[in-house]
């Protein structure tokens, strides 16, 4: 008779019978007898469908922060190009424009450069020419409060333009929809035709109720950013939760069933 032991996903004794888990999962089951009853079997693999499906659901409900971080939410008919900051507010929901330059340009499709990373649309800030002092800034909405002192990840796609020159995207906090804010982040993307993903884990040095973003005063940079989002990095993966929580009630029912010591 065999033992309740620990093995990973590669090992799951239930492959190609339609109940198969994610491979980053482990799994508490393992060194089955090939006598076990088939009643027991189906009951098993009946459990283990349960359980995946509340872990996959699970791990969707770890909570992006920033509202409408893929730009998605707006009421443009087509790309709008040099939006003024009123413009831009009107227009794009959850999202306040405050940057000097006041020429965002709300991009879809392929209509100006490269295709947005997530969904339909994605977000052009430029550093005018003329001006090399002034920028394109907006902030994003949180759907709760950012706590001074505590863990957050954050992640956001950028991209170039091939006819500008590369530079960096500045992301900060603030607890005003109109200010930049604290810096917590800045990054250059590495090309124009493939998008840059960044993932900056870090403490929240205020407390902030708004994700700002900016180009840097960088003569004539150009940079398409998407797909923003912000993690409480203090929530346990639901998944872990649950897999601990139903693994200790399946090896009680293994012991009940099948008299393990």
């Amino acid at each position: 008779m065999g033992k309740v032991g620990i093995i990973k996903a590669s090992e799951w004794p239930f492959q190609g019978e339609g109940v198969a888990p994610p491979e980053w999962s482990v799994w508490l089951i393992g060194n089955m007898d090939t006598g076990l009853e088939e009643i027991q079997m189906r009951r098993l693999r009946t459990i283990y469908g349960v359980v995946i499906t509340i872990l996959v659901a699970g791990t969707a409900v770890q909570a992006n922060l920033v509202i409408n971080g893929d730009i998605e939410d707006n009421t443009a008919v087509g790309t709008m190009f040099n939006m003024s900051n009123d413009t831009f507010n009107a227009t794009v929901a959850h999202a306040t424009a405050f940057g000097t330059s006041q020429e965002i340009d709300l991009v879809t499709g392929l209509d100006y450069g490269i295709a947005p990373q997530s969904g339909n649309w994605k977000l052009g800030l430029h550093q005018r020419s003329n001006l090399p002092t002034n920028v394109d800034a907006f902030s994003f909405d949180l759907s709760s409060p950012v706590v001074n002192g505590s863990a957050y990840l954050l992640r956001f796609f950028a991209a170039g333009l091939s006819v500008a020159p590369l530079g960096p995207v500045e992301i900060g906090l603030s607890g005003s929809a109109s200010d930049f804010g604290t810096l917590i982040f800045s990054g250059t993307p590495g090309s124009a035709t493939e998008w840059t993903q960044f993932d900056y884990a870090f403490v929240a040095p205020i407390d902030a109720s708004f994700l700002t973003v900016r180009n840097a005063a960088v003569y004539n940079m150009y940079a398409f950013v998407d797909n923003f989002s912000l993690s409480d990095a203090r929530i346990p993966a639901p998944g872990a939760i649950l897999l601990g929580t139903i693994g200790v009630g399946l090896v009680g029912w293994l012991r009940r069933r099948r008299g393990l010591a």
